[in-house]
């Protein structure tokens, strides 16, 4: 096998990764989406994941990300704005996502 044939077949190994991982991660934020939207006590949600956002730093808006993980932010924030119950207030008013049922 020559490095051409060697180096084709790594990255078919990393595409073929890459689809089990998107595929996992759909799953899990599906999961995700249901434990926000039947939490008992949103407000003590929100206020744990906003201590856990502001513990990530700004890597949220780091353009050192490129634009393909700040739309896998904006995505998930979408899908979490939209099953909570209430605000999360992460993202500005106008650039949320109305909370779910409102």
């Amino acid at each position: 096998m020559n490095d051409v044939q060697k180096l084709a077949g790594a990255v078919a190994g990393l595409g073929e990764e890459l689809s089990y991982a998107t595929a996992q991660n759909a799953v899990l934020l599906c999961a995700v989406g249901a434990l926000v939207q039947t939490h008992p006590a949103p407000k003590a949600f929100v206020a744990a994941f906003r201590r856990g956002w502001l513990l990530l730093g700004s890597q949220h808006s780091n353009d050192a990300f490129g634009s393909q993980a700040s739309d896998a932010w904006a995505d998930t924030l979408a899908v979490l704005e939209q099953a909570c119950p209430i605000e999360l207030g992460i993202r500005p008013p106008d650039v949320a996502e109305k909370p779910w049922g409102q």
